[in-house]
């Protein structure tokens, strides 16, 4: 049939060509529309994203601004992407708008303005919305009503069109002169390679898409009302004849776009929050920091602080506005509460400068000033913004932070990268010799005697060795400055005379006007020495050196100030950074006393005296600095606000443009590897030019698998520790009474001390204290703990040291200052300051890692790079004859693995990893090793995460005359061990010498310490032939990577298959950071070596690990260890007593009670076992009552209750139990989580599962294989297991390890479990027998229930 007649085109054809001129038209009438609003649009962009040359401004102000700063052409910037982009979107968003009209009508019935609004949103949703006017021009095309729309086709439109909007913001977001982008193709290109490829166009889609529905679905029924309304009110007005249908009705050009207006308006001001969104992800890389901040999540959670008012008060800010009031001094204003609800708020108003602070909302902030109704101003002349008040940084860092603030900041980051030196050292023994002399006597022979006493003494000879220092030397230098001190003393520390001209000029805040500044000043008094000051209020720290009382002579009068007295052993500079440090610690001082307004710099080269004034400006612009350094230190990380976004590294503070100040920087290795690793790889960083050539040369022997393997770990690091330091922070010891921090062990509060302080050794004063009223609370405090001893009150920080004993009476410590001086009724609190390190160390060992020396280079080939490690062919070429005899009778007492074991390590070039499975005697190993090494002449270094693995290895060693130095405190060490510590051999040859310090090093091959000791000074000169770390697979990379640096060969011992890495990080847990350093180089086949025979569990125990975890390559060691049962002498007289209420069908106590049935799994899902979740943490009563049933019934057969151990992965199980056990007067039993127990065995092992729920509630701890492998690895000779197995099959590792259980028929369920479950939940003997009538029991049943009764009341079971 013919589709055009001789009238003209059919139908269907005039349908296609108004479908083309309908696409045309529309894609014309958008970009025209889009290039008319360009300038608004534009303007939209900067002032959404906080643009911060334009942020402070309105929108017309905007409109004049860029003009000015970029031409007329800036205000145009991105039009260009978004005429791609905005063309062929003509047709589709009305096909689909009347496609959907039509369904909508055709199959719900429904019409009119319903009708349009639905039609609308449909057709918004498939499409990215246009400016308000380009959708109603095109809304006076009419499209035929069988013109078909695909909705996926449109949602294509929208996915393939986005990167142009992406694009066209990054563009209209730069301004002139800080391009990121040269133009559209540029920006595609940077935007791919720098963001994740294809992923990185489409940041804000979602938002896009949730927000097209609301915007077009208000506009389409907006505009269509408004159609109706006005064609139907005034048809001859509003309305005139269609082109293409003069029989309707259309709106004039003029009204159609007045109501178009009309309704984008609306919509988009329904729809705004959701553009502004899109917007902000959009640009979120091209924000800087500061900005980033306010879109992104935090690294660090501050939402556990505790908000105050009053001195030390805690604010949160709300929200941030900016007032611009004239153009050169905008304000910021701060909503700000000290209300946990957030409701009761305050205003703070930063002006002048502190404008600059950056504070985002959600930090926490402490105000010094005068609040006024509700509002704080902290201006140039009045009060001050702490920021972060709880990261105490010390004032040597925040005045180093004058020169280079980035310095400052890595200096905090690696403080143990700070090496000591030659000066240091001198600086050190002249402060200690001053602070003497303060108590003695500063005559010029005294201070002679005095210097050659600790020159000579045992304090800094550890020093002097790792320096290479000879004591001669030091004490030729340290003579120069005793002639100045002396002359100081004589100055200053006596009445002044009229004929005494050392007059100074100071000026205090509190002196007003007065004209003649002229003064003599007379040190009257040394009140303290290294006086150790916290302030949260001001957030610092410091150690003042000499805390002085001074009498100022005017002729006005005297005046009496206590203030600080820094000692400066350096060139006599007065520079900004010591004067800085003075004006610091008056601040400090006021912590403990009144503003001492002033402080003294004594130089004490030339006995010269500077005194320095607190003044406000100086204090002022001081904390600015802190408040800049503090908010680098806590943005060190940022995230993604929306989406799941991997956690960031920011970047550092700006490397400074002073090529020459870089050279001989401390922390110059480290800047410019966090700039070449981190840095570099962002887009927004800019470095000196003169300085990109150093960076280059230092860093050009680092591939980028070694600055990825850096950049990596960092992040992981620094995650570990945030999460850390929100769990166990230091600032808890401020911000929490001593009751609660009691409740969780960490605190002993209310102590007085008790006794005389005893100097065990200088710089170490024995404290004993006890409580005020009542006796001691239970503590996690364990004997070699770290702890901080502060007044009650305002005396934070006092002292630091360790705990030495424990008791239920009183606790005494060993701590770095001699608290005597303070009055008798000081109450105390003893806080536990757990991992003090922190990162420290592990960020130390990565530094090292990436040192251009042979021992680094040497590790990153082996570590990162996985070089296959060497061997030697024949051990006949490292093997002494003289020590042949020794090896082979060694060897006599080992099997074959661990023979094989031995061989390896004496052939490795490189490293041997040993895996010691479950029992396998990887102590025993590891001991025969040290044996062999040593008689082969080779030193060894041995070494271990924890002190307990270090000394059970050497337990064993000094059975066999080998000698050995074991580095560490001695209160960290196993009393059997202490007589081998340097520690105890110092003080029992009376080693004062370097001499005598050098025989001692040198004189013993093998040296024994943890991970985190090799800061040692040993180490820095001397070099080991193996090094063995034990408990390798359980150790972070970088933690492990300490000991390594300092051998030629490296040995690991560990098993990958049970514990890993403890990290409580989920992000840094899914990057690796559980991945061992052993884990790391097992793939490294012929470097491995398994220990594959146990003694430790009989054959059905070891059954469970083989089958699961092992593979079958474990075998037991003997026929004896094969067979071996539980011994239960009187087990016969228990079983009489079960009999008594146990029917003969009732299998299920029988068999957990036979020796002859090693494993067991009591099933509790059909009896009221559920878990509990509570506060603290989850736990099953029901379970918990099983397990002391099972205990006491084993205790009773006959088994020593030293003999049973009970695991549960949860602690608040464990509470349960052991309260339960104390109450029953079970007190020998050990009841510890499956960690406690990692390398640890006892004859009969009880685990309790805890979980059992319906709601499919699952914990990450059972989720673990390798804990649970270490769980049903612990028991000898009998494994009973409790646990809901319905429950515990929703954990893949225990759904294996049940159905197993289940093949061998080692589950065990019976009703008598429900006859248990009543009886626990019996109280009193009355309601035994009201449960007899309930349960219908005959006359047999009732004796063998109050027989059962009994023994649950024997067992303390029920009361």
């Amino acid at each position: 049939m013919d589709t055009q007649g001789p009238a003209g085109p059919s139908a269907a054809a005039r349908r296609d060509f108004y479908w083309l001129r309908s696409f045309v038209a529309g894609g014309v009438a958008g970009c025209c529309a889009k290039t008319t609003i360009a300038p608004l649009d534009r303007v939209k962009i900067l002032l959404q994203a906080h643009n911060q040359h334009y942020k402070h401004l309105g929108v017309f102000s905007t409109l004049c601004a860029v003009p000015k700063k970029e031409g007329y052409l800036g205000l145009y910037k991105g039009n260009g992407a978004m005429m791609i982009r905005i063309f062929p979107y003509g047709a589709i968003q009305f096909m689909a708008f009347d496609q959907y009209k039509k369904l909508i009508k055709k199959k719900l019935g429904i019409s009119g303005h319903v009708h349009n609004l639905m039609a609308g949103s449909m057709a918004g949703t498939a499409l990215f919305s246009l400016s308000n006017t380009t959708y109603f021009q095109r809304m006076k095309v009419q499209y035929k009503r069988n013109h078909s729309a695909n909705s996926l086709r449109c949602i294509t439109a929208v996915i393939c069109t986005y990167p142009l909007d992406m694009v066209r913001a990054r563009l209209a977001f730069q301004v002139k002169g800080e391009h990121k982008y040269t133009g559209i193709i540029h920006a595609f290109k940077t935007i791919y390679s720098k963001e994740g490829g294809y992923i990185g166009f489409y940041r804000g889609l979602m938002p896009t898409i949730v927000g097209m529905a609301p915007y077009a679905g208000f506009s389409f029924f907006t505009f269509s009302t408004l159609k109706s309304i006005g064609l139907a009110q005034a048809p001859s007005l509003l309305g005139r004849p269609s082109l293409d249908n003069p029989e309707v009705l259309v709106l004039k050009t003029h009204v159609s776009l007045l109501c178009g207006g009309l309704a984008g308006a609306i919509a988009q001001t329904i729809s705004y929050p959701l553009d502004v969104t899109r917007r902000r992800m959009q640009l979120g890389s091209a924000l800087p920091d500061a900005d980033k901040c306010l879109f992104q999540k935090r690294a660090v959670d501050l939402s556990d602080t505790i908000l105050s008012k009053g001195l030390n008060n805690r604010y949160r800010i709300l929200r941030i506005n900016v007032v611009q009031k004239n153009e050169d001094d905008p304000e910021k204003h701060l909503t700000i509460t000290a209300s946990q609800s957030l409701e009761d708020t305050e205003l703070c108003i930063l002006r002048n400068d502190w404008y600059s602070v950056p504070v985002v909302p959600g930090d926490i902030i402490h105000l010094e000033g005068d609040c006024h109704s509700g509002t704080w101003i902290i201006n140039r002349d009045s009060g001050y913004l702490i920021l972060y008040p709880d990261l105490l940084l010390s004032g040597t860092t925040v005045s180093n932070s004058i020169r280079c603030m980035r310095k400052a900041v890595l200096s905090e980051k690696f403080r143990s990268c700070e090496s000591s030196s030659r000066q240091m050292l001198i600086g050190t023994i002249l402060h200690e010799i001053f602070q003497q002399g303060v108590t003695n006597n500063f005559a010029q022979e005294k201070l002679q005697e005095l210097a050659f006493r600790i020159v000579h003494g045992p304090k800094y000879l550890k020093e002097m060795y790792y320096l290479n220092l000879k004591q001669e030397e030091i004490m030729q230098e340290i003579e120069e400055y005793l002639p100045s001190i002396s002359k100081w003393a004589e100055d200053f520390m006596h009445k002044p005379s009229q004929a005494n001209h050392n007059k100074m000029q100071i000026k205090l805040p509190s002196d007003g006007k007065i004209e003649d500044l002229s003064c003599n000043i007379e040190v009257a008094e040394f009140l303290d020495i290294e006086e150790n000051i916290w302030s949260p209020r001001f957030g610092l720290k410091g150690k003042i050196d000499v805390t002085v009382g001074v009498k100022i002579h005017r002729k006005s009068g005297t005046q009496y100030k206590i203030m600080p007295l820094e000692l400066k052993t350096g060139k006599e500079s007065n520079s900004i950074e010591h004067r800085s440090q003075v004006v610091l610690y008056t601040l400090l001082n006021q912590e403990r006393r009144a503003d001492p307004e002033a402080g003294f710099l004594l130089y004490l080269k030339t006995g010269n005296m500077y005194p320095v004034s607190g003044n406000r400006m100086d204090r002022r612009e001081l904390l600015k600095l802190r408040n800049q350094l503090a908010s680098y230190l806590f943005h060190s990380m940022c995230k993604s606000a929306l989406g799941n976004k991997q956690t960031q590294l920011s970047s550092l503070p700006p490397v400074i443009d002073d090529s020459r100040a870089c050279k001989y920087c401390s922390q110059m290795h480290n800047c410019f590897l966090y700039s070449r690793a981190v840095e570099q790889q962002m887009d927004n960083v800019l470095i000196p030019l003169a300085v990109v050539p150093i960076i280059e040369k230092e860093t050009q022997h680092l591939k980028l698998s070694h600055l990825q393997y850096f950049s990596l770990w960092y992040l992981m690091l620094t995650l570990e520790s945030q999460c850390g330091e929100g769990k166990k922070g230091r600032k808890n010891i401020w911000l929490m009474p001593a009751s609660e921090r009691e409740k969780a062990g960490d605190c002993i509060g209310n102590v007085i001390r008790v006794e005389h302080v005893q100097e065990v050794s200088d710089g170490q004063y024995l404290h004993y204290f006890q409580r005020k009223n009542g006796t001691m609370p239970g503590t996690n405090l364990l004997v070699g703990d770290r702890v901080v001893v502060s007044g009650e009150k305002t005396l934070l920080g006092l002292s630091a040291g360790y705990v030495k004993e424990v008791n239920v009476t009183s606790i005494s410590c060993l701590l770095d200052r001699n608290l005597s001086k303070l009055p008798k009724d000081t109450i105390f609190r003893l806080d536990h300051e757990e991992g003090i390190s922190g990162i420290d160390a592990p960020l130390r060992n990565l530094s090292k890692l990436m040192e251009n020396s042979s021992a680094s280079e040497k590790l990153r080939n082996l570590i990162i790079d996985f070089h296959k490690p060497q061997f030697i062919q024949h051990l006949s070429s490292v093997l002494p004859p003289e020590a042949k005899e020794t090896v082979a009778n060694i060897l006599k007492g080992l099997n074959k693995p661990q023979k094989q074991a031995m061989k390896q390590v004496l052939l490795s070039k490189d490293y041997t990893l040993i895996v010691g499975m479950p029992g396998t005697g990887k102590t025993t190993t590891i001991c025969a090793l040290v044996r062999i090494l040593y008689a082969c002449g080779f030193s060894v270094l041995l070494t271990s995460f924890t002190h307990t693995a270090v000394d059970n290895i050497l337990l064993k060693l000094a059975r066999f005359k080998v000698g050995f130095l074991r580095l560490g405190r001695a209160q960290k060490v196993h009393p059997d061990i202490r007589k081998f510590t340097e520690e105890e051999i110092c003080r029992s040859k009376s080693i004062k010498s370097i001499t005598h310090l050098e025989e001692l090093y040198n004189n013993q091959p093998v040296v024994a310490t943890t991970c985190m000791g090799v800061n040692h000074p040993i180490f820095a000169r001397k070099l080991f032939d193996f090094c063995i770390v034990d408990e390798a697979s359980q150790i972070s990379q970088p933690i492990c990577l300490g000991p390594l640096f300092y051998s030629h060969r490296f040995v690991l011992v560990g098993d990958h298959q049970q514990l890993p890495p403890l990290v409580h990080h989920t992000e840094a847990r899914d990057l690796g950071m559980s991945e061992s350093l052993f884990k790391r180089l097992e793939q490294n086949k012929n470097a491995v070596v398994q220990l594959t025979v146990q003694y430790r569990m009989n054959s059905k125990i070891m059954s469970l690990s083989n089958k699961l975890v092992y593979e079958g390559k474990l075998e037991c060691g003997s026929e004896k260890v094969s067979k071996a049962t539980v011994i239960l002498p009187n087990l016969k007289n228990l079983k009489l007593e079960l009999e008594l209420f146990a029917d003969s069908s009732e299998t299920w106590l029988k068999e957990t009670f036979e020796p002859n049935n090693p494993v067991c799994f009591l099933n509790t899902e059909k009896v009221p076992a559920p878990e509990q979740a509570e506060k603290g943490g989850v736990s099953n009563m029901t379970e918990a009552k099983l397990v002391l049933f099972l205990t006491s019934s084993f205790i009773k057969a006959g088994c020593k209750a030293s003999d049973i151990g009970i695991i549960s992965p949860y602690r608040h199980q464990l509470k349960i139990i052991t309260d339960l056990m104390t109450n029953s007067c079970i007190d020998t039993v050990e009841v510890n989580t499956v960690d406690k127990y990692q390398g640890r065995d006892k004859s009969i092992i009880i685990v309790s599962f805890v979980r059992n729920n319906n709601d499919g509630n699952l914990g990450t701890l059972l989720m673990d294989w390798r804990r649970l492998n270490v769980a049903i690895t612990r028991a000898k000779h009998k494994l009973i297991m409790l646990g809901c197995v319905s429950s515990l099959c929703l954990y893949p590792p225990l759904e294996k390890l049940l159905c197993h259980l289940n093949s061998e028929a080692m589950i065990s369920f019976s009703c008598a479990l429900l006859y248990i479950l009543i009886l626990l939940l019996l109280v009193l003997d009355k309601y035994v027998l009201l449960s007899f009538n309930i349960l219908k029991c005959d006359k047999l049943q009732q004796l063998k229930l109050h027989t059962f009764f009994f023994l649950l009341k024997q067992a303390g079971i029920i009361c």
